[in-house]
């Protein structure tokens, strides 16, 4: 699960500096590459809270496995369309729609997969790895998406996506977790998701931290995705 999230992470950050470099490169417009980074993130606010349903009703591993699948054939597709010239920023759109939706189904999956993989008491240690996983990529993915984008050009950069998705697949194959018991017998998902919801605010340390930590997600997190308009129209 630890590589599995290494390889995941790494072609996220990888994905979110070049599909930028590219849409300015195409457009040389920062609506455009504001648009488009925006774009990526709003199945999020949809389908977050619905993976958390699914994750409690299904098998996570095949929840993963599924997800990633698709990510590797839209990524394969639109390193195809980036490397014969034909890429349009409208191609952009639907490729950070399809791949945000996905994102958002298999992020909240992989994190409740955790509990399924060690015991209680290494649950702590497990998550604080998940962690380490993940922000190493976030400073390592883009450093090595731009070196690829001047050496190669952006379309390496999808392919190399697929391939890490692609060992994101083989990383969950080969792992046998512990059947997590389904909390969900006897309700609808729509109970379950109204429970959820309910459950979150009513703990009110829980809503503060969701708030803390939507505030770097709408002030912070995009400047970095505008950076290339400020790489090209300053740098």
């Amino acid at each position: 699960l630890w590589i599995s999230t290494v390889f995941s992470s790494a072609g996220q950050w990888i994905q979110q500096l070049a599909i930028g470099w590219l849409v300015w490169e195409l457009s040389k417009s920062a609506l455009m590459v504001g648009a488009v980074t925006g774009a990526r993130s709003v199945p999020f606010f949809v389908l977050g809270p619905l993976a958390g349903v699914a994750a409690d009703r299904f098998d996570r591993r095949w929840i993963l496995i599924a997800t990633d699948i698709v990510l590797i054939v839209v990524a394969f597709i639109f390193a195809i369309l980036v490397a014969t010239d034909l890429v349009r920023v409208w191609h952009a759109f639907i490729f950070v729609v399809i791949s945000g939706s996905m994102w958002a189904m298999n992020q909240p999956v992989r994190s409740a997969m955790v509990p399924n993989t060690v015991p209680r008491e290494d649950l702590m240690n497990a998550l604080a790895l998940s962690s380490v996983a993940f922000n190493i990529t976030r400073a390592i993915g883009p450093l090595v998406g731009g070196v690829l984008i001047v050496l190669v050009g952006a379309a390496t950069n999808f392919f190399i996506q697929a391939v890490a998705y692609t060992g994101v697949v083989v990383s969950v194959l080969m792992m046998h977790p512990v059947p997590q018991e389904s909390v969900s017998r006897g309700s609808s998902p729509l109970s379950n998701f109204n429970e959820g919801i309910g459950y979150v605010w009513k703990q009110k340390d829980l809503l503060g931290l969701l708030g803390m930590s939507a505030i770097p997600s709408i002030i912070v997190v995009p400047i970095t995705q505008i950076m290339p308009v400020f790489a090209g129209e300053v740098l």
